[in-house]
């Protein structure tokens, strides 16, 4: 009898125990269920199907020698494929110094081998380019599947990249330009592949591209047709995202992550079928992916990225929920870095009108104002800074100049861009930074002078 009643007790404690969780569960499952209805209420797809029927699928391009197209890159694919963990080239963008600039020996020698074993992946990539083969979405596939091709895609860019970095210094502006050219055609081409991971990438290859830009502008002596020909190609640059695809796209990956990450396994299945940590993670995840929604459907930037970043917090306070919930991937950073870069094209669009203004008065401006309305039709605002009215900052050096946005953090550094122009970095200052090479002329005004304060 002794023996029995600690037992009892036991057992009424485990019972209660499992009622409050299995209430707390019934809970939590209606209130992921409602955020799923609510989700849904607002047309964004539950299911592959109805994702697929939101987005159908683009038919292949009607054109000659599609298939052979698609063979001649398969193998390329498939090395990258094979490689998950080696798509960093043995020479970063951070590596290639300056044009104008002597190169250090080992990284010029690795550049060479990289681009020497890589010569039929290049040939294709021309190939491919030339015949807008990179034109067709990837994949209207979904998650990880679509990393393949991403890498397969970032991997080109690479390529591209350092070919224009090793003969610079040979070709004429001309193919310079042209090598941009080919280099932005590739990377605007990622805009509507469904997966947060590819407008990672798409960011990632508008930014590089600007850094070949800069090379053009450290060494070459650029005249008006060519200015117009690259302010063009930067106009063609979007500067908003497919986000809302995106974002649905990643939302039914995410959904499934959740489901699979307590697996219903014989040592799992009861905590699985008791906890509420799925439900709890599902709601939290939907209710957050609501608000990112919102904060994309604003048309005014600033209003936008107020609401991003309150969302950033929202996540930031789940605490491990929201690595559970894969928040992690859908992250409001990309949004915002997705307007730094778009800070970073406005500015490089003001330094081609800077330069045409060299031009015809021989020296550049004190201030942007002077470039309109004969440059500029305006001084392009700056997303960032509390002054709704304020503008695009600009620079004069010794050896060039800096147009830039106070960024993200709100704070006006002084135009300390980050030399690799990588959009997600902080605690710099988005811009184009144009330092010119020994060899080429200097500007005629050399005293550093500031825009006049706001």
């Amino acid at each position: 009898m002794q023996i029995r009643r600690p037992l009892i007790r036991l057992g009424l404690f485990f019972l209660v125990v499992i009622l409050l969780l299995t209430t707390c569960r019934g809970v939590v499952a209606y209130r992921s269920h409602a955020a799923l209805v609510r989700y849904r209420a607002a047309g964004h797809p539950t299911t592959l199907a109805e994702y697929e029927a939101k987005y159908p699928a683009p038919p292949p391009p009607a054109r000659n020698g599609w298939n052979e197209l698609e063979e001649a890159g398969r193998p390329f694919r498939e090395a990258a494929d094979a490689k998950v963990h080696s798509l960093i080239t043995p020479v970063s963008i951070a590596d290639i110094p300056p044009a104008g600039q002597p190169w250090p020996t080992d990284i010029h020698q690795k550049a060479e081998e990289y681009l020497a074993g890589h010569a039929q992946a290049l040939a294709q990539a021309r190939q491919a380019l030339a015949a807008d083969y990179f034109l067709r979405p990837f994949r209207p596939s979904l998650g990880l599947e679509a990393m393949p091709s991403a890498r397969w895609h970032r991997n080109v860019a690479q390529l591209l990249a350092i070919e224009h970095a090793l003969h610079r210094d040979q070709w004429s502006t001309d193919r310079q330009i042209q090598a941009f050219a080919d280099s932005l055609k590739l990377a605007n081409t990622l805009h509507d592949d469904p997966a947060i991971i590819s407008v990672l990438i798409q960011i990632s290859e508008q930014a590089q591209t600007l850094i070949q830009l800069r090379w053009i502008f450290q060494a070459c002596s650029l005249t008006e047709q060519q200015l117009e020909q690259i302010d063009s190609l930067l106009a063609a640059i979007p500067n908003s995202h497919n986000w809302e695809r995106a974002y649905e796209g990643e939302t039914l990956v995410m959904l499934t992550v959740i489901d699979t990450l307590w697996p219903d396994n014989s040592q799992m299945r009861f905590i699985t079928r008791v906890s509420p940590l799925n439900d709890i993670s599902r709601a939290s995840y939907l209710r957050t992916q609501l608000a990112m929604f919102d904060a994309i459907a604003q048309s005014d930037p600033r209003r936008q990225l107020e609401q991003i970043k309150m969302v950033g917090q929202e996540i930031d306070q789940l605490g491990f929920l929201q690595a559970k919930a894969g928040m992690v991937v859908g992250s409001p950073t990309i949004l915002i870095s997705s307007h730094k870069l778009n800070m970073s094209v406005q500015s490089a669009r003001v330094a081609v009108a800077l330069e045409r203004y060299r031009l015809h008065h021989q020296s550049y401006p004190a201030t942007l104002d002077q470039l309109v309305p004969d440059y500029l039709a305006q001084v392009p605002l700056d997303a960032f800074a509390d002054n709704p009215q304020a503008t695009l900052k600009y620079r004069q050096f010794d050896d060039g100049y800096v147009v830039y946005s106070v960024g993200d953090d709100g704070k006006d550094d002084g135009g300390v861009t980050n030399p690799f122009n990588v959009p997600a970095s902080s605690g710099y200052d988005p811009g184009f930074e144009v330092r010119r090479a020994p060899t080429s002329s200097p500007p005629a005004q050399t005293q550093p002078q500031n825009q006049p304060p706001e």
